[in-house]
């Protein structure tokens, strides 16, 4: 957490959700795609917890509610933040990560595990002055960090030293990573959440679980490998929610990048445009 960020903590296919998959556009700043690949529909990426063994959390939606109801009249003290905290959880019910408790359903029956969100301030950010931190320390006893399907990569030095041994590279950031991910259906259940006085549950993965950076790990390695590039499969590597495209010329790895944002628009993924760094504007003879 950075200095100036404070935490206000309590110490006390078919789509996996059900419904069919509706088609997804691409942005409008998304690159275009290379006219000589086919357009497909591509289904949703989805994990299963990566459960220990057959033991469960408890029902604890009392304590949580209870909890969650005592950080939001802490904050009623605090106008500006209150505001900001209920921002935040608009944003998260808009997201289309979470689903919330339909009128009139039992939240014991309808999520038979629940998680606190906790709000953690930035006074000196101007665009997100708060983030909603989740409370996962019960369910993580719980969980391993990392799934039987596929190892999570993450080797910072060796994408640092794939940067530094490029000759021309792009760099591209993935909007709200985690939340591109889908939660199997049945696992959907264990991962209920209160937060600003409302009753959620997660549908897409949330960031603050121990398996969190494995389920997204383990799904962008099996997304670019089939993707490829041009380059092949070595051209392409990530790092969390950064993906590193890199080559030998500018023309290549442009033509890569016009596969491969596109390909991962498909899947969920969208890129920052204004986060993208690269050395593709350079001249060629530099």
């Amino acid at each position: 957490m950075a200095g100036n960020d404070y935490l206000l903590f309590d110490e006390v296919e078919v789509n996996p959700h059900g419904g069919v998959q509706e088609a997804r556009e691409i942005g409008a700043n998304a690159v275009e795609r290379d006219r000589s690949l086919p357009t497909r529909r591509v289904w949703p990426a989805v994990v299963k917890v990566p459960w220990i063994d057959d033991r469960r959390p408890k029902q604890n939606y009392d304590a949580i509610r209870g909890r969650d109801l005592k950080i939001t009249q802490r904050l009623a003290k605090r106008p500006e933040e209150l505001a900001a905290y209920e921002a935040a959880v608009d944003e998260l019910l808009k997201s289309g990560a979470v689903e919330e408790l339909p009128l009139g359903e039992d939240p014991r029956k309808w999520a038979y595990h629940y998680m606190c969100g906790v709000p953690v301030f930035a006074n000196q950010r101007k665009s997100t002055r708060c983030r909603i931190c989740i409370d996962a320390r019960e369910l993580n006893n719980f969980t391993n960090k990392e799934g039987d399907e596929e190892a999570a990569d993450m080797d910072l030095q060796s994408r640092i030293l794939e940067w530094r041994a490029s000759k021309r590279v792009d760099c591209e950031d993935l909007k709200k990573a985690f939340w591109s991910v889908h939660i199997d259906k049945s696992d959907v259940k264990w991962l209920g959440m209160c937060v600003g006085s409302r009753i959620i549950r997660w549908i897409h993965v949330p960031f603050g679980t121990n398996w969190s950076p494995w389920a997204l790990s383990s799904v962008l390695g099996k997304i670019l490998k089939q993707i490829g590039g041009t380059g092949g499969a070595e051209a392409i590597s990530f790092y969390v929610d950064d993906v590193l495209l890199r080559g030998d010329s500018c023309s290549e790895v442009s033509k890569i990048r016009r596969e491969v944002v596109p390909a991962l628009e498909e899947r969920g993924f969208e890129v920052h445009q204004d986060k993208r760094m690269s050395n593709l504007d350079t001249d060629e003879t530099v």
